[in-house]
């Protein structure tokens, strides 16, 4: 197909080929005619799809990759696969802090400590009143600092049950990052990247579920990047599980949630009873620097109750209101439902749609994995600026 078209100067020949164009145009250039010729078009059409993603993994960032995606559909089919986004995650080490209301973006110096494998939870360290933060909530503050705390993947040690963490903290003050320490935690961890990532910020203090091998919620671990690494002891607080919050299957890590509800962490925890019925419980931490043995009688229950519901292929809750701790978020198949607790009211107030595509059935499976909620922190004059890093770095 060859199609012409005269406008002043220029003029334009296009040739369908494959799934790329041939362009050929003929424009004046200071007064010049000049033919721009089909050469990186012919190119494109003959390349190996090999060659072709190690190209486009070296796109700068995730907004080029969308642009790219609509040239024609082979790139948007090699752009869509689960390993060429792998690939581009692994090509692209740099860290950004970024404000998504001011669209101001800090680059970070590079991390110490191999990335590839790395989790990270930014703690940011907001100046509020605690006096009137107990009598009513408010999650407006000032930024003042940040850190940034990367945790690589845990090493297991041979022939024993323990892990060890390797751990980094970036450092806004200073612009630099820590020197990575090792720290051990006293069982062997399994499936970590699909729910450790899943971390929680509540008063500088990053939190994490902890499954062992099996995929059983063991602990909770807690860092506070601001107290340093020289005490591990203080940085590091391994906190148990709740009395009550049972045994076996029921511990496992897809059941159970962490999230804030007016500032504070709570963690729930939703199982089967029988057809469409399941039972509820939610507990609050009620933390303490001074708890060096962190005991589980800081933990409070806050609910207790039995929730009917359609018994889907799959019910995860995903998130807390941040306000109303009587109101949850739950994931039913591929709807998201806001459910009142204890009224049994549930509202829809969303739906994923998913085309048929080999790609989107790995997507529908792995959802209730993949489906992270980030809740939105207020500052009191508006959108402030992130800290800026020192100039000599």
């Amino acid at each position: 197909m060859v199609e012409m078209e005269r406008e002043g100067s220029k003029r334009m020949i296009t040739s369908k080929s494959g799934c790329c164009e041939k362009i050929i145009k003929k424009r004046k250039i200071n007064g010049k005619p000049v033919q721009i010729s089909a050469e990186a078009s012919e190119f494109m059409s003959v390349i190996l799809d090999d060659l072709l993603n190690e190209i486009l993994i070296r796109l700068p960032d995730f907004q080029s990759i969308i642009r790219c995606s609509t040239v024609c559909k082979r790139w948007f089919s090699l752009l869509s696969q689960p390993q060429f986004v792998r690939n581009f995650a692994h090509h692209h080490k740099d860290y950004y802090i970024y404000n998504p209301l001011t669209g101001q973006l800090v680059a970070l110096p590079q991390a110490p400590t191999n990335q590839n494998n790395a989790m990270c939870a930014l703690v940011l360290d907001c100046t509020c009143n605690k006096s009137e933060s107990r009598i009513g909530w408010s999650n407006i503050c000032p930024m003042n600092k940040f850190r940034l705390l990367q945790i690589c993947t845990p090493r297991l040690i041979q022939f024993q049950t323990d892990s060890i963490f390797n751990v980094s903290i970036y450092c806004s003050e200073t612009g630099q990052w820590t020197e990575p320490i090792d720290l051990l935690i006293p069982f062997r961890l399994h499936g970590w990247r699909s729910w450790f990532r899943q971390a929680v910020v509540s008063d500088r203090v990053a939190y994490w579920l902890l499954p062992d091998e099996d995929g059983y919620v063991q602990r909770i671990v807690a860092f506070d990047p601001f107290k340093g690494t020289d005490n591990p002891q203080i940085f590091m607080r391994l906190i148990n599980l709740p009395v009550g919050f049972g045994r076996g299957w029921r511990t496992m890590a897809q059941f159970v949630r962490l999230g804030l509800v007016q500032g504070r962490l709570r963690m729930s925890r939703l199982t089967k009873v029988r057809d469409s019925t399941f039972n509820l419980k939610v507990w609050e931490l009620i933390y303490s620097d001074h708890d060096d043995n962190a005991s589980s009688n800081f933990w409070l229950l806050v609910h207790d109750v039995k929730v009917n519901m359609k018994n889907t292929f799959r019910h995860v809750i995903i998130a807390f209101h941040p306000e109303n701790g009587d109101v949850i978020f739950l994931l039913n198949d591929f709807d998201i439902y806001q459910y009142e607790i204890g009224s049994n009211k549930f509202e829809k107030v969303f739906n994923f749609s998913f085309a048929d595509s080999p790609y989107t059935k790995w997507v529908k499976r792995s959802l209730h994995e993949r489906l992270h909620v980030f809740p939105l922190v207020r500052f009191s004059l508006g959108p402030t600026q992130i800290p800026m890093i020192p100039a000599s770095i």
